[in-house]
């Protein structure tokens, strides 16, 4: 198979969700409580940054319970993304819920590359 017809595959043909709009890299996974999830944090805080990410990366709700925190933001992005060369603004969107918050934050550049799950908790629940 030609490299173009592997490249068109590949960004065109991927699916990252099933038929029912839960994103396979999730699938496999076992659900777990917010407080199995994160038992040294309060459970509504978890449960709150769990549906934020899940509304920033257009995952369906019913699958907080497949997340860990220690999930990587950009294996979740990379895992969301349609193609390799659009996006739906996740990572921008993930910036503005801070700055709704009255965040101010500095990020690194490589921030989002390297952050996890329990990394943006900490950012939205600083004090």
């Amino acid at each position: 198979m030609s490299t173009f017809i592997k490249w068109l595959r590949y960004n065109f043909l991927r699916k990252p969700y099933d038929s029912n709009g839960n994103l396979h890299f999730l699938n496999a996974r076992e659900h777990k409580s917010p407080n199995e999830i994160a038992p040294s944090f309060p459970e509504d805080a978890v449960k709150t940054t769990l549906l934020l990410i899940c509304e920033c990366f257009d995952i369906e709700e019913n699958q907080i319970g497949q997340m860990r925190f220690t999930d990587k933001l950009w294996d979740l992005y990379t895992a969301v993304r349609q193609s390799s060369w659009t996006d739906d603004m996740e990572l921008e969107r993930l910036v503005l819920e801070l700055e709704n918050r009255s965040i101010n934050v500095d990020l690194a550049d490589d921030f989002f590359q390297t952050a996890t799950i329990e990394d943006y908790y900490h950012l939205l629940y600083s004090e």
